[in-house]
């Protein structure tokens, strides 16, 4: 299976040094058990709503996502 990642996006994903690619989904756990899951070869932190206990669109998922990702929630 080929990578979804276009060419150059490897120099911004997995510590590229431009930007952090942060990818927040809904999805069961399954998802992170399956043997062609490539979600880490595109984005650098992966989190999965079934792992946090609330769904998007709630507000919530985009909070503890950016506590995860250490980013400031006053803003």
């Amino acid at each position: 299976m080929d990578s979804p990642v276009k060419p150059g996006g490897q120099a911004v994903t997995s510590g590229g040094g431009l930007a952090s690619v942060d990818l927040v989904l809904n999805a069961t756990t399954r998802l992170e058990k399956t043997s062609n899951n490539r979600l880490a070869d595109v984005a650098d932190i992966v989190i999965n709503t079934a792992d946090i206990g609330v769904a998007k669109p709630d507000p919530r998922v985009y909070l503890i996502a950016a506590r995860q990702v250490g980013v400031p929630t006053h803003r």
